[in-house]
């Protein structure tokens, strides 16, 4: 059973933890419990996936234990939250016959991210690099490491965070890094092949301040494998509107259309967050996570992670569609068919001169921009072409 603190329920000016904790009538629910688990917005985060996996083998945890994964990840967290033991140990104990691969003070905090790639918190140091602390605690950038499984994503990603800076979208400060370059990282992650990992500014550490954030899947109560489920960006426009008025619809619009533009078929619950600088006041969180996922053949190629309108389907967007979405929310056609013709702009004259950057460090993604941007009615302005293939494989597959 989750319970909040006395003091924090009579506070009138209380900083806000999520909004599923609010009610449709503004009013905080003071008690949860979830069956014998974590809540789900404690749940949303930890990590996911290769990444969780991997702290679970060298933490000698279940990967199962959503408790002990908090308990070891949960003095650098996303957003303000801290978890700490009651009792003050530091390190969660050893599941039935588990190894400890890593030493306590090498294992405590530094895999301590949510999401499903290899990243770590990091600190810049004297020499101008990257370290990962041994605590992991307080660092200001997050490293990305090379996939296993994908060619060049932490480059992918570097390419379209740096587009999506160029068409007005607001992107934290990234860079790409050799490996040699950052200190401190496991010595099982030293030798991968591939030598570039994407470096980002974390926008939830400003200034040693931690800023409070949430994403759509805590704002909507739901556990992380349901991030793709039970909800739409249409409902999230109408949140959006709700929340953060005129200008923050036009920004989730301008990144619904910039998502489609790249190819960007991941862009799930978890992948949208707001942001409460003051502690109460919602935002948009930056973008992250921007990708083109549909570069890798092996990945649902074809549609979104979630409706616009009635329709995930590439080939199927229009103006139309977007009025569809307009209306499906319950906000201004004219704001919303405004903000997508204008991004819609940005992006024509803006790919011409991002475009030959791009295409000598990924040409696959290249390739595919480019036959969006001939395919996807709402750019071409052509009619909506015969259906692409179904997707083979794993729509739900994450790269991020």
């Amino acid at each position: 059973m989750f319970t909040f603190d006395e003091s924090y329920i009579a506070n009138d000016e209380r900083p806000i933890l999520s909004r599923g904790f609010i009610d449709a009538y503004e009013r905080l629910r003071v008690r949860d419990g979830a069956l014998g688990r974590v809540l789900p917005f404690f749940a949303n985060l930890l990590p996911e996936g290769e990444l969780r996996e991997y702290i679970a083998e060298h933490a000698g945890i279940d990967v199962r234990d959503e408790l002990a994964m908090l308990w070891l990840t949960g003095r650098d967290l996303p957003g303000a939250v801290i978890v700490r033991a009651a009792d003050g140990r530091e390190v969660p104990p050893l599941a039935a016959g588990a190894p400890r691969v890593i030493p306590d003070g090498d294992r405590l905090l530094r895999f301590s991210l949510a999401g499903v790639q290899l990243k770590f918190s990091a600190v810049r140091n004297a020499a101008g690099g990257l370290t990962i602390p041994i605590s992991g605690r307080e660092g200001d950038f997050i490293v990305k490491l090379p996939s296993m499984r994908f060619a060049k994503v932490p480059v992918n990603e570097y390419a379209m965070m740096k587009f999506a800076g160029e068409v007005g979208l607001d992107v934290p400060d990234c860079q790409l890094v050799d490996l040699d370059r950052v200190e401190g990282l496991p010595n099982d992650v030293e030798d991968m092949a591939e030598r570039s990992a994407f470096v980002v500014r974390r926008f939830d550490r400003v200034g040693g301040k931690r800023i409070h954030m949430e994403d759509f899947n805590q704002v909507y109560r739901q556990y992380p494998p349901l991030k793709y489920d039970n909800h739409d960006y249409n409902e999230m426009a109408r949140d959006i509107y709700r929340l953060t008025g005129v200008e923050g619809l036009r920004d989730f619009v301008h990144r619904l259309v910039f998502s489609i533009a790249i190819g960007n078929t991941d862009m799930h619950l978890k992948n949208w967050s707001l942001m409460y600088r003051d502690g109460r006041t919602a935002e948009l969180a930056p973008v992250y996570d921007y990708l083109c996922t549909s570069a890798y053949r092996i990945y649902g190629r074809n549609s979104l992670a979630l409706n616009i309108g009635s329709t995930k389907a590439f080939v199927a967007i229009d103006d139309a569609t977007f009025e569809s979405f307009a209306q499906r929310a319950g906000v201004a056609r004219r704001i919303v068919l405004s903000a997508a013709h204008e991004m819609r702009d940005r992006i024509r004259e803006t790919w011409p001169k991002r475009r030959p950057a791009v295409l000598e460090q990924v040409p696959s993604v290249v390739a595919r921009i480019d036959e969006l941007l001939a395919r996807v009615p709402f750019f071409s302005g052509k009619p909506e072409v015969a259906a692409e293939p179904v997707d083979t494989g794993n729509e739900h597959e994450e790269l991020a």
